[in-house]
């Protein structure tokens, strides 16, 4: 999965973007349901999430 190699990477958006692409695509093929799915929606929150403390830290 690309998108976790750039979240490792920290390549945050990048990362955001594909991983919502991934999310979208696992959606559709394998429901949302789906452990896959679910991974990967864990993977998106978390990058949210490290882009929120990046913009937090950059304006403090």
């Amino acid at each position: 999965m690309v998108g976790k190699i750039q979240l490792y990477l920290q390549d945050m958006t990048t990362a955001l973007k594909s991983l919502e692409m991934s999310r979208k695509i696992l959606a559709v093929t394998h429901g949302t349901e789906h452990k896959i799915y679910k991974d990967v929606t864990l993977f998106v929150e978390q990058c949210r999430e490290e882009l929120r403390v990046q913009l937090e830290k950059s304006v403090s």
